[in-house]
């Protein structure tokens, strides 16, 4: 069995950070903010920039995408990395992402116990999109991936 190949920036349309929390709980009760996750120390670390899509995951019983925001920054010394995200008013659950054939090979659903950040590719978050509430508010990194008009 072969190495899977190194992703590039190239590859990655939206990171997708996990959190136990639900999203709603980490912003305080408010439904918008900054917030702070942290990043595994791999290669993928480096890879995150300002402006990059990102979507909060949640795990566990819940599972599925609860959030959408943007990278503000890149990671710091201690590898976390600030984003401001919308919490979805209703959230696309892995049980919807396992039914979508363009969304079931997402690494997030494949492999749930991953570190972050994982990511969607191009094709992925366009499918993805589908599921969201037209109101959901893209940020500017999604139009530069996929074509998606923001908010």
């Amino acid at each position: 069995m072969g190495r899977a190949a190194r992703l590039e920036r190239a590859d990655v349309a939206c990171w997708v950070l996990k959190t136990r929390t639900d999203p709603v709980e980490l912003l305080s009760g408010a439904g918008a903010g900054t917030l702070e996750r942290c990043l595994h120390r791999t290669y993928r670390a480096d890879l995150v920039r300002a402006g990059d899509a990102c979507l909060l995951w949640a795990s566990g019983a819940r599972a599925g995408v609860r959030a959408v925001g943007e990278v503000v920054g890149a990671a710091d010394a201690q590898l976390r990395v600030r984003v401001a995200v919308r919490v979805l008013r209703d959230p696309v659950p892995r049980s919807l992402l396992l039914a979508d054939p363009a969304l079931a090979r997402a690494e997030v659903v494949r492999v749930p116990v991953g570190s972050n950040p994982s990511y969607l590719d191009h094709a992925q978050l366009a499918a993805l999109a589908a599921h969201l509430d037209d109101e959901v508010g893209w940020p500017r990194g999604v139009e530069r991936a996929t074509g998606i008009e923001p908010a």
